[in-house]
């Protein structure tokens, strides 16, 4: 950052960390389809816990401060679950509705540095966050064997509870998402193009927070 007032300095700060680690997770699936027209599924993801080992620095100049050291952190993934239907209107027409949770009650902060200092400081703590929901519905309609148009409606629950919520940190509030786009496949290849926009916004404490952005999306793949 930099001033020109004599009260706040001009001063530089910088962190860096890199930390790797591998775990495992389980995923559990289920498909049922009594009929032709209707299927009914549901997944579970149990998560897991990331035992992450690596460096870290931090510098800031108007403290005067250079410090380094090995760490350990604690970082954990959340369980998923869902449940989902789809229904065929017509051979070329579907709909599909799906519900899906994560567990974030599991969140910590378990940070251990090698050499503590002023800025590298061990940190432990549970983050308070809850459970929250997602509620998705799309359809999909098919113009030919090549193309396809899609859209769809997404609605998300916040995880973080009120006392988290800042413009510094992170702005979690109850989120609207409508999109839209097509599809098209010459032979293995497919493109996606997608139009989003999300919006939403929450009261705490007296301030409003508000969250809208419009998103374009093209994406392509290739089935070997």
């Amino acid at each position: 950052t930099g001033s020109d007032d004599p009260l706040y300095p001009d001063y530089h700060y910088k962190f860096k960390s890199s930390s790797w680690d591998i775990q495992p997770e389980g995923i559990v699936g289920l498909l049922y389809q009594p009929q032709v027209k209707f299927s009914l599924g549901a997944v579970y993801r149990t998560g897991a816990t990331m035992d992450l080992e690596g460096k870290a620095r931090v510098g800031n100049t108007l403290l005067g401060l250079r410090e380094k050291s090995s760490y350990a952190q604690e970082m954990n993934i959340p369980a998923t679950y869902g449940i989902g239907l789809c229904y065929r209107i017509t051979p070329r027409w579907l709909v599909a509705f799906d519900w899906q949770g994560t567990d974030w009650s599991p969140m910590r902060v378990k940070t251990n540095f090698e050499r503590q200092g002023k800025g590298l400081v061990n940190q432990r703590g549970d983050l308070h966050w809850k459970r929250s929901s997602r509620l998705r519905f799309g359809t999909e309609y098919r113009l030919s064997e090549r193309w396809r148009l899609l859209g769809g409606y997404f609605y998300a629950q916040p995880s973080l509870p009120k006392e988290a919520v800042s413009l510094t940190t992170i702005i979690d509030v109850p989120l609207h998402t409508v999109t839209s786009g097509a599809r098209y496949e010459p032979g293995n290849w497919s493109f996606d193009l997608a139009l989003g926009y999300r919006f939403g916004g929450r009261e705490i404490g007296g301030d409003k927070f508000h969250f809208d952005a419009l998103n374009l999306i093209l994406t392509f793949g290739y089935r070997f």
